[in-house]
């Protein structure tokens, strides 16, 4: 005849008793997933610091992207266009995305460059993070029209809207600055003799 007792929960002979985890108390309930969090706070925020901030290089001006002087979306951007009889410099960009930043740091926010972009295009910057936005429909229909699958992503349309050029940027080239520079003087020059 089996014994049982009322620790056993009714087993009968044979059978092995499971090992039952004690309760966890409310310390280790709340402290553990306090840990976690903070692990991952304090990973993200040195993976920024390391990263340094997404802005360096350029102003903010109130403006996600950090190019100074960029308009953030297309509409204003192309009646500028035809109002100054410029094209319009279209960039396809995110704050995450470290060959933007290569772009932006190296090419884009120095001095030269900046200038010559400013004298002779009306410049757009999108942030491929806000087409989820509201307002944000001619962007949406520009990215799907240019088959945008890769970002930083660069065009030049003439003022009239006409698609002129496409720069893809590409870190491995010799003098970063010049290769940019040569594509948009290029570049404007034919958006003018279509315009």
């Amino acid at each position: 005849m089996a014994h049982h007792n009322e620790n056993d929960g009714g087993m009968k002979s044979g059978e092995q008793a499971m090992a039952v985890p004690p309760r966890s108390s409310l310390s280790s309930r709340v402290v553990w997933p306090l840990v976690f969090v903070l692990v991952g706070v304090g990973a993200w925020s040195l993976v920024n610091y390391a990263a340094g901030d997404a802005s360096a290089g350029g102003a903010e001006a109130g403006q996600k992207g950090g190019l100074e002087g960029w308009q953030g979306s297309l509409e204003p951007a192309f009646a500028s266009a035809k109002e100054q009889g410029k094209p319009i410099l279209v960039y396809f960009s995110a704050d995450w995305c470290p060959p933007c930043k290569m772009f932006k740091a190296e090419v884009l926010t120095q001095a030269a460059t900046d200038a010559l972009i400013k004298a002779e295009t009306v410049p757009v910057l999108i942030d491929v993070d806000t087409l989820q936005d509201k307002g944000r429909e001619a962007e949406v229909r520009l990215i799907q029209k240019l088959g945008v699958e890769f970002i930083p992503d660069m065009y030049l349309f003439s003022a009239a809207g006409e698609q002129v050029s496409r720069y893809r940027f590409d870190p491995s080239q010799d003098d970063l600055e010049a290769a940019f520079a040569a594509w948009l003087r290029e570049g404007v020059k034919a958006a003018k003799a279509d315009g």
